[in-house]
Protein backbone atom coordinates (compact mmCIF):
# COMPACT_ATOMS: atom_id res chain seq x y z
CA UNK A 1 0.00 0.00 0.00
CA UNK A 2 3.00 2.35 0.30
CA UNK A 3 5.47 3.55 -2.29
CA UNK A 4 8.45 5.65 -1.24
CA UNK A 5 10.70 7.69 -3.50
CA UNK A 6 13.52 10.12 -2.98
CA UNK A 7 16.29 11.58 -5.07
CA UNK A 8 18.74 14.36 -5.67
CA UNK A 9 18.41 14.99 -9.38
CA UNK A 10 16.02 15.60 -12.23
CA UNK A 11 14.22 12.50 -13.45
CA UNK A 12 11.45 11.57 -15.85
CA UNK A 13 9.00 8.70 -15.56
CA UNK A 14 8.29 6.65 -18.66
CA UNK A 15 4.71 6.46 -19.94
CA UNK A 16 4.25 2.95 -18.46
CA UNK A 17 5.61 4.19 -15.11
CA UNK A 18 3.19 7.14 -15.14
CA UNK A 19 0.30 4.74 -15.88
CA UNK A 20 1.42 2.38 -13.10
CA UNK A 21 1.69 5.23 -10.60
CA UNK A 22 -1.73 6.56 -11.59
CA UNK A 23 -3.23 3.07 -11.13
CA UNK A 24 -1.45 2.66 -7.78
CA UNK A 25 -2.90 5.94 -6.48
CA UNK A 26 -6.37 5.26 -7.89
CA UNK A 27 -6.33 1.86 -6.15
CA UNK A 28 -5.78 3.42 -2.73
CA UNK A 29 -1.98 3.37 -2.55
CA UNK A 30 -0.04 6.11 -0.80
CA UNK A 31 3.07 7.69 -2.30
CA UNK A 32 5.54 9.21 0.16
CA UNK A 33 8.30 11.26 -1.46
CA UNK A 34 11.01 13.64 -0.34
CA UNK A 35 13.69 15.70 -1.99
CA UNK A 36 16.91 14.33 -0.54
CA UNK A 37 18.97 17.13 0.97
CA UNK A 38 16.16 19.47 -0.14
CA UNK A 39 17.52 19.44 -3.69
CA UNK A 40 15.69 21.77 -6.10
CA UNK A 41 16.31 19.56 -9.16
CA UNK A 42 14.38 16.68 -7.59
CA UNK A 43 11.68 19.04 -6.31
CA UNK A 44 11.09 20.45 -9.81
CA UNK A 45 11.06 16.98 -11.38
CA UNK A 46 8.74 15.51 -8.75
CA UNK A 47 6.18 18.31 -9.17
CA UNK A 48 6.27 17.86 -12.96
CA UNK A 49 6.00 14.05 -12.84
CA UNK A 50 3.26 13.86 -10.21
CA UNK A 51 1.21 16.27 -12.35
CA UNK A 52 1.60 13.80 -15.24
CA UNK A 53 0.58 10.87 -13.03
CA UNK A 54 -2.38 12.61 -11.39
CA UNK A 55 -3.58 15.41 -13.69
CA UNK A 56 -5.57 18.07 -11.90
CA UNK A 57 -4.27 17.05 -8.49
CA UNK A 58 -2.37 19.85 -6.88
CA UNK A 59 0.14 19.56 -4.09
CA UNK A 60 -1.16 21.63 -1.21
CA UNK A 61 0.22 22.17 2.29
CA UNK A 62 -0.96 19.54 4.78
CA UNK A 63 -2.73 21.38 7.61
CA UNK A 64 -1.57 20.71 11.17
CA UNK A 65 -4.85 18.88 11.87
CA UNK A 66 -4.06 16.33 9.14
CA UNK A 67 -4.00 12.73 10.32
CA UNK A 68 -0.39 12.61 9.18
CA UNK A 69 0.59 14.70 12.20
CA UNK A 70 -1.64 12.90 14.73
CA UNK A 71 -0.34 9.41 15.31
CA UNK A 72 1.57 7.86 16.84
CA UNK A 73 3.25 11.20 17.55
CA UNK A 74 1.34 14.44 17.90
CA UNK A 75 3.52 16.77 15.84
CA UNK A 76 2.96 20.51 15.95
CA UNK A 77 6.50 21.83 15.89
CA UNK A 78 9.71 20.53 14.36
CA UNK A 79 13.33 21.52 14.21
CA UNK A 80 15.21 21.92 10.96
CA UNK A 81 18.83 21.64 9.91
CA UNK A 82 21.07 24.70 10.38
CA UNK A 83 20.83 25.77 6.72
CA UNK A 84 17.00 25.79 6.82
CA UNK A 85 16.98 27.62 10.16
CA UNK A 86 19.32 30.26 8.70
CA UNK A 87 17.09 30.74 5.63
CA UNK A 88 13.77 30.57 7.53
CA UNK A 89 14.43 31.47 11.19
CA UNK A 90 10.74 31.56 12.14
CA UNK A 91 9.83 28.22 10.55
CA UNK A 92 8.98 25.68 13.22
CA UNK A 93 6.00 23.80 11.79
CA UNK A 94 6.30 20.79 9.48
CA UNK A 95 6.24 21.63 5.76
CA UNK A 96 4.64 18.65 4.07
CA UNK A 97 2.43 18.84 1.00
CA UNK A 98 -0.14 16.42 -0.29
CA UNK A 99 -2.64 15.47 -2.92
CA UNK A 100 -5.95 14.23 -1.63
CA UNK A 101 -7.89 11.50 -3.39
CA UNK A 102 -11.32 10.61 -2.01
CA UNK A 103 -10.61 12.63 1.13
CA UNK A 104 -7.33 10.90 1.99
CA UNK A 105 -3.78 12.10 1.49
CA UNK A 106 -2.65 9.79 -1.32
CA UNK A 107 0.54 11.69 -2.13
CA UNK A 108 2.63 13.05 0.73
CA UNK A 109 5.61 15.10 -0.33
CA UNK A 110 8.37 16.89 1.52
CA UNK A 111 10.42 19.40 -0.46
CA UNK A 112 12.77 19.38 2.54
CA UNK A 113 14.75 16.25 3.29
CA UNK A 114 13.38 13.57 5.54
CA UNK A 115 15.75 10.84 4.38
CA UNK A 116 18.97 12.53 5.51
CA UNK A 117 17.48 12.75 8.99
CA UNK A 118 16.43 9.10 8.86
CA UNK A 119 20.02 8.20 8.05
CA UNK A 120 21.19 10.64 10.76
CA UNK A 121 23.71 12.17 8.40
CA UNK A 122 25.22 15.51 9.33
CA UNK A 123 25.55 16.56 5.71
CA UNK A 124 26.36 20.31 5.89
CA UNK A 125 24.24 21.21 2.87
CA UNK A 126 21.17 19.25 3.92
CA UNK A 127 18.05 21.36 3.63
CA UNK A 128 15.74 19.28 5.78
CA UNK A 129 14.45 18.24 9.16
CA UNK A 130 16.66 17.66 12.18
CA UNK A 131 17.20 13.93 12.68
CA UNK A 132 14.84 13.40 15.66
CA UNK A 133 11.97 15.21 13.96
CA UNK A 134 12.65 13.52 10.62
CA UNK A 135 12.35 10.16 12.38
CA UNK A 136 9.10 11.13 14.15
CA UNK A 137 7.61 12.41 10.90
CA UNK A 138 8.69 9.25 9.10
CA UNK A 139 7.00 7.01 11.67
CA UNK A 140 3.82 9.07 11.35
CA UNK A 141 3.92 9.03 7.55
CA UNK A 142 4.19 5.26 7.31
CA UNK A 143 1.63 4.73 10.12
CA UNK A 144 -0.78 6.98 8.21
CA UNK A 145 -0.12 5.23 4.90
CA UNK A 146 -0.71 1.78 6.40
CA UNK A 147 -3.93 2.73 8.19
CA UNK A 148 -5.75 4.90 5.64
Amino acid sequence: PVLYMTGLRDFQLSRPEVAQLRNFLASGGVLIADAAAGRKAFDTAFRREIARAWPGGELEPLPLDSGVYQMPYSIRQVDYTPIVRAQHPKLNAPSLEGIYIDGQAAVIYSPLSLSNGWEQLDYPYNRGYASDDALRLGVNLFAYALTH
